[in-house]
């Protein structure tokens, strides 16, 4: 047995961060798009890989009210995988909740759609395998009950999957909780999650996994993603395949010394060209000031409001295709330099009015009745060894702050 384990599609996600002025309708197409390349890619390999059937675990339009274009695509893709006999099983999840009559969907034969209350899907397979699939549907943005106390124990099958889009939560959440250990005492032999949208594993054994969403949509959905197959010969153990098209990343630049701001374009624009990215990647330039007190005012200015990115944008224009990149932000991030941290001049004014012999001795009046504390630190020899000792501390402890 095989099959494809995928979830959260978000077709017809807006994007809305990415349309600007400065964006090229060729970037805005891929990016607008990816989702649904993203998607059909997954629809292929399942062909390819002929599967026995593909899991689709909540969340495949962004919204309730779905576009025409969003609903025709989906349906399109079904009917690919309903022409080779691949049987798909999907639910809606807290984005594209679904109250109304599941028969007006019209989608093709091969697929099955949960419905609201907890339902198991029986598949009898071309060797004889019988596989039941339990899921259900949100029929509202929010479900808020433990349904999972409304699935059955694994029973007259060979295998038992669950369908979930939820998250782990011991008390109350508004997106179907559920725990670990009651997952497991249902004693299946795969758990198929959605809604988060990083991919990870919540249990080897029997596998509790997310495959996360189809294609990052936003800075913080980094990394490739796609879906996840799975082979009962393997021990279920779900193998990552990756089909987004494009990748969001935060590209540091440091910056020490910059004179003018066409050496800080150029500074930015040849270290985007070095990553030689192979696929396509919406890039956040994170400058990374190491000595703010070397780079001149304008030009933080510059960077603290928009004109530095209209510049990066415009010179973009003729690169970006050739580079895999286009620079949608920049931010600012500075780092002083332990060492120039203090500056002298600042530093001594203040020590000398802070480190003077009556200072130290109305702060540590009670000591100082104890005679040998009043004979050792009562004498300009001493406060100035004090003064040493404390600017010794405070490089320290910036050099430490700096290395954490």
């Amino acid at each position: 047995m095989k099959f494809i384990h995928t979830a959260d599609l978000h077709l017809d996600s807006p994007f809305d961060n990415l349309r600007n002025d400065g964006t090229p309708d060729a970037v805005w197409n891929l990016v607008y798009h990816s989702t649904y390349q993203s998607f059909a890619k997954i629809v292929r390999s399942a062909i390819d890989q002929q599967v026995d059937f593909v899991l689709i675990v909540g969340d495949l339009f962004d919204r309730q009210d779905q576009n025409v274009h969003a609903q025709n695509f989906l349906k399109h893709e079904l009917s690919l995988l309903d022409q080779h006999q691949i049987p798909v099983l999907l639910s809606f999840g807290n984005h594209d909740y679904y109250s109304g009559d599941y028969q007006k969907l019209s989608y093709p034969g091969n697929t099955y759609v949960f419905p609201k209350q907890v339902t198991t899907k029986s598949l009898k397979l071309r060797d004889g395998t019988i596989v039941n699939v339990t899921g259900f549907s949100y029929g509202s943005r929010w479900e808020q009950q433990r349904i999972i106390n409304d699935f059955p124990v694994k029973h007259d099958c060979d295998y038992q999957i669950g369908m979930i889009h939820g998250q782990i939560s011991s008390g109350s959440s508004n997106y179907t909780p559920f725990s670990l250990d009651e997952l497991l005492s249902k004693h299946y032999d795969y758990w198929a999650l959605g809604h988060i949208h990083k991919r990870q594993v919540l249990n080897k054994w029997p596998p509790v996994v997310y495959p996360g969403n189809i294609q990052g949509r936003t800075p913080n959905e980094t990394g490739d993603k796609g879906y996840l197959l799975v082979d009962s010969n393997h021990q279920f153990q779900p193998e990552f395949h990756a089909t987004s098209l494009i990748n969001w990343v935060t590209l540091p630049v440091q910056v020490t010394t910059v004179k003018d701001e066409n050496e800080l374009v150029d500074l930015i624009l040849s270290t985007v060209q070095q990553q030689k990215y192979q696929k396509f990647h919406l890039v956040n330039i994170q400058l990374q000031l190491t000595n703010a007190t070397n780079v001149n005012s304008d030009l933080i200015t510059l960077i603290n409001n928009q004109n530095l990115l209209d510049q990066l944008q415009a010179l973009l224009q003729n690169h970006y295709q050739e580079w895999n990149a286009w620079v949608y932000n920049v931010t600012l991030s500075q780092h002083h330099d332990s060492k120039l941290q203090l500056k002298s001049d600042v530093w001594k004014k203040s020590a000398d009015q802070v480190f003077q012999i009556g200072n130290v001795d109305q702060i540590a009046k009670k000591l100082f009745q104890r005679s040998f504390i009043n004979q050792r630190f009562n004498k300009s020899k001493a406060i100035n060894q004090l003064k040493q000792h404390v600017t010794q501390l405070i490089l320290n402890h910036r050099g430490s702050q700096d290395d954490n």
